[in-house]
């Protein structure tokens, strides 16, 4: 109730960017989402929503828009009203513990100053990240174990679905915790960094340690870390949950000039514009999701970088699909190390 209706968010929105819809923008998603009709056109509007955060940091009635929208899904969904592939995801994680059908990794509990969270995406489809990330954390000498028997429930979250989903991995985690006594966790993932450090707190309690995303944890050991420079000129794309949800800017940009010259695409930190992967909108509205890549990546080209960095392994799963080279940073950090 507190939108003046100014349309100063229309400027930011990716999807109103890519469609000049005003039902693809926050506004409209406002006005449409307070009818509440079950409309195919209505549905679509809610549920195409990134969740970036990119609206609320230039709303001067200081909207929180990303928690309103989860709010109207969230009633859509009680009402029978569901986009089909969100609910086969679901129905996925329910049964297998992930969004990916992968073999869950359980490693026995033994006592460990630090627990890797390594999330569903970097452990069962780009695995090159759970593995560079495992290479710096023995190179450092940590003392870990890898918790990943349950998803942490982030993207059922953000589509309105997944309170159960959250509770078993807030439980999962948990359990890891007081078995091993670790007093930290570590997560590749921005979605599950924001879910377990932000929202189970908000929801649960707390997991009973601290939370600690992969680049804010080398970034306090970087002076353990030995890094060879190199010729290359990168650009870093910050990733919705990281930089806007998180505020983690800096640490990034502090690991890449150890290694290689930083070149900053247009718009970055709390700026940045969204790579088209999150919101469950890649599995629900693909065409969304690839206008919104496409978008972000004939930025990079403007700027002309060697190669674009991320930090975030769905970010990374979603830019791969355009036409520039792309990597994780930690794969970066992890081929330059001696």
């Amino acid at each position: 109730m507190n939108c003046t209706k100014c349309g100063i968010c229309l400027t930011v929105c990716p999807t109103y960017n890519v469609t000049y819809w005003e039902h693809y923008s926050p506004r409209g998603r406002i006005v449409l989402s307070q009818l509440f009709e079950l409309d195919e056109e209505v549905k679509k509007s809610v549920f195409t929503c990134l969740t970036c955060g990119y609206c609320e940091n230039i709303c001067s009635s200081g909207v929180k828009f990303t928690e309103e929208i989860e709010r109207v899904r969230k009633q859509f969904i009680s009402s029978g009203y569901f986009v089909k592939k969100h609910m086969e995801l679901y129905e996925v994680i329910k049964g297998y513990g992930n969004p990916y059908r992968g073999v869950p990794l359980i490693e026995e509990y033994r006592e460990v100053e630090t627990l890797y969270y390594p999330g569903c995406t970097a452990l069962y489809k780009e695995r090159e990240i759970f593995e560079a990330t495992k290479k710096l954390l023995d190179y450092l000498k940590v003392d870990y174990l890898v918790e990943a028997k349950h998803c942490c429930g982030s993207t059922a979250l953000r589509v309105g679905l997944g309170e159960d989903i959250a509770r078993k991995g807030f439980e999962s985690i948990r359990e890891a915790v007081e078995k091993t006594g670790a007093s930290l966790i570590v997560t590749s993932c921005p979605g599950c960094y924001r879910t377990i450090k932000k929202d189970y707190k908000k929801m649960f309690g707390s997991v009973g340690a601290d939370v600690m995303h992969i680049t804010e944890f080398l970034f306090e050991n970087v002076h353990k870390l030995d890094f060879k420079k190199t010729d290359l000129t990168v650009s870093y794309h910050d990733p919705c949950h990281l930089g806007r949800h998180m505020k983690v800017y800096e640490e990034p940009r502090a690991l890449i000039e150890e290694v290689a010259k930083l070149k900053e695409l247009e718009r970055i930190k709390n700026e940045s514009f969204c790579c088209g992967g999150g919101g469950g909108v890649r599995a629900g509205y693909k065409d969304f999701s690839m206008m919104v890549m496409g978008e972000r990546i004939r930025e990079v080209k403007r700027v002309d970088p060697d190669l674009l960095l991320s930090a975030c392994p769905f970010c990374y799963r979603n830019l791969k699909r355009g036409d520039v080279a792309v990597k994780d940073i930690i794969m970066l950090l992890s081929e330059l190390v001696r």
